[in-house]
């Protein structure tokens, strides 16, 4: 399999949408919950990203 070349780059209208519904959010615990599910999607993003990057040398 092919891979190209991944960049680290992240769309800031994404991150301020997600940021924005997540301090909409009353209950501390559900912020919370939702912040930690962002962060962890941002951090397997960027593995996969490396992993590609790895793969395309």
């Amino acid at each position: 399999m092919k891979y190209e070349y991944q960049d680290n780059r992240i769309c800031m209208f994404y991150v301020a949408d997600r940021l924005s519904d997540i301090l909409e959010l009353k209950d501390g615990k559900k912020a919370h919950k939702e912040l930690s599910i962002f962060y962890e999607e941002m951090i397997y993003n960027l593995g996969v990203n490396s992993l590609h990057n790895h793969n395309s040398d």
